[in-house]
């Protein structure tokens, strides 16, 4: 591998690298920010689970204290008018009246606040400190509609609508603070109200149930939250916007990441806008513009992400400086020349022409051109192994064993008494004697003789005895080593001359050709000779051997020869 592959690939493997950082923490910042809005949802039902409670304690204290006797007595209480006209007393001046009704109204709040704790001994509540209430007769009501002033507005309007005789229940703004108050009517034409503060104290207490900090911004001159003080105003900004919608939001940017387990630094977040915190606003029933903002803080969350971030980025720095290190100190070889012979013999060798030899070199060249002569005489051995059918099939691939089938059994003797016939001499047209001689039918009519005189001789010449011959695989290519008494023709020796072993190659292959069910007319030793004698001259030109000798076999089911050159 060169300087220049080596950087390559350095560069596919960092890019692959990258996208799988990127894909990870956008996978990572989603499952961040998951987690962050379900610690709100949490928080969400904590805070609608507590204030349900709020009501319901609220409701019981206010329904049983509004049904204490001493409280209806001390709200029925009236001046003595009848008692005033008996006695023909002279009539109250307003001072008298306004004393006297204060008097009434000190009388029937100090009866609501003895109803109001004795009912919540008798139901187990604790009240917060702070609870306030009030109770307004009639006289009381009409006072209240007509000197109300704006602190005093959300308890006119809550003892009016109980002294109607419609509860009230829900959150108001009175001198200045947040409070959730109950109203129920307490006897003909009057009301008490009982209110319970939602200040500091309050808001712990759904923190601590909702594991969120919380904000109360209801319109007062301070935002009573658990949250630090420069936060809270932008986290109710950013909750209560339009855009919001009332889904949680994202508020900031999270703070750089401290790698205190690789170095002590800080480092930003990469591929994300990651948020320091999360935050969702409640609305608060009955109260314009009054909203309750549950947030949480992300920035743990996001801390994971940027130390797997960092890391990651160090080892593919480190893969970086290790990958421009090693191709700096590699050692770049400019690729050899290769001899103009050399390659001309391989190219000619390439095209088919295996009579082309590489020339005598020394080192890696001498090795590569003795390689490529051997190659190219098992390639020109293997070649001339291979011979057309004298009469259009192709002969096969060199076997390396093959047997012909034995040849049938010889017809018995003639009977002693009878003359054995002479041997029926060789050549090319037996007379009509002849043939029946050579039938072996003598008490007979003779056969009729075949107008094909050349097929007639060869037909009954004489067969080899079955041999089978093995073909020995080297690397100058596939001689005949071995002769058994089982198998085909095996090359003659020096004493059998080329005519006798062609026609020989000629009966044997006309027996092989009828066997394998081909026509075998027309096919006589005078149009088989020139076929050997054309592969013969051939192939001793091509290889300079002595002789050639010829072999039959069967390939697909037809007969085929094989020429092997003999040295």
């Amino acid at each position: 591998m060169n300087r220049l592959k080596l950087w390559l690939y350095m560069l596919v493997f960092l890019g692959a690298g990258a996208a799988n950082l990127w894909v990870t923490s956008q996978d990572q910042a989603a499952r961040a920010l998951g987690e962050a809005d379900a610690r709100l949802q949490t928080g969400v039902l904590a805070f609608k689970s507590g204030e349900r409670l709020l009501e319901l304690r609220a409701s019981a204290v206010t329904a049983l204290a509004a049904q204490d006797p001493a409280l209806l007595e001390a709200l029925a209480a009236r001046a003595p008018e009848a008692d005033r006209k008996k006695a023909k007393a002279a009539a109250p001046t307003a001072e008298e009246d306004a004393a006297a009704e204060a008097e009434r109204q000190a009388a029937a709040e100090g009866a609501a606040k003895a109803a109001v704790e004795k009912a919540a001994a008798r139901l187990g509540i604790d009240l917060p400190p702070s609870s306030t209430w009030a109770v307004a007769n009639p006289e009381g009501l009409a006072k209240l509609r007509i000197n109300r002033d704006g602190s005093q507005r959300e308890v006119a309007a809550f003892l009016g609508q109980a002294a109607g005789g419609s509860a009230r229940r829900g959150y108001a703004r009175v001198n200045d603070s947040l409070w959730y108050g109950v109203a129920l009517p307490a006897g003909r034409g009057s009301a008490l109200v009982l209110f319970l503060p939602l200040d500091a104290a309050w808001v712990a207490q759904v923190k601590a149930a909702s594991g969120c900090d919380v904000t109360l911004d209801a319109g007062t001159p301070q935002l009573v939250t658990t949250a630090p003080a420069d936060r809270a105003l932008p986290l109710v900004a950013a909750a209560t916007a339009k855009s919001a919608g009332g889904r949680a939001v994202g508020v900031g940017s999270a703070p750089p990441v401290a790698l205190h387990k690789a170095l002590p630094v800080k480092v930003p977040l990469l591929f994300v806008q990651a948020p320091a915190e999360r935050a969702v606003a409640l609305a608060l029933a009955d109260l314009p513009k009054g909203s309750l903002v549950l947030s949480v803080s992300s920035t743990g969350s996001f801390a994971a992400l940027g130390t797997h971030q960092w890391l990651s980025v160090a080892a593919l720095a480190g893969l970086l400086l290790l990958g421009l290190l090693l191709g700096l100190i590699m050692k770049t070889e400019g690729a050899p020349q290769v001899p103009e012979p050399l390659l001309a013999a391989a190219s000619r060798i390439e095209r088919g022409d295996f009579t082309a030899r590489a020339p005598v070199l020394a080192g890696k060249f001498g090795t590569l051109g003795t390689a490529l002569n051997r190659a190219a005489e098992v390639a020109q051995l293997s070649h001339a192994a291979r011979v057309e059918d004298p009469f259009g099939a192709r002969g096969p691939e060199p076997e390396p064993v093959f047997e012909l089938p034995p040849r049938p059994a010889a017809p018995p003797p003639p009977a002693p008494f009878e003359p054995l016939p002479a041997p029926m001499p060789y050549r090319s047209a037996p007379g009509p004697a002849e043939a029946v001689e050579a039938t072996g039918r003598l008490d007979g009519p003779a056969a009729p003789a075949r107008t094909d005189t050349a097929f007639a001789s060869e037909s009954f010449a004489p067969r080899p005895v079955p041999r089978t011959a093995t073909v020995q695989v080297t690397a100058m290519g596939m001689t005949a080593v071995g002769v058994s008494a089982v198998g085909g023709p095996a090359s003659p020796g020096p004493e059998e001359d080329e005519e006798t072993h062609w026609r020989a190659i000629h009966a044997e292959f006309l027996r092989v050709r009828g066997e394998c069910g081909e026509s075998v007319e027309g096919l006589g030793f005078e149009r088989f000779r020139p076929k050997l004698e054309k592969n013969r001259d051939a192939l001793i030109a091509k290889y300079g051997c002595r002789r050639v000798r010829f072999q039959v076999y069967v390939k697909d089911g037809k007969a085929a020869l094989k020429a092997t050159p003999v040295r």
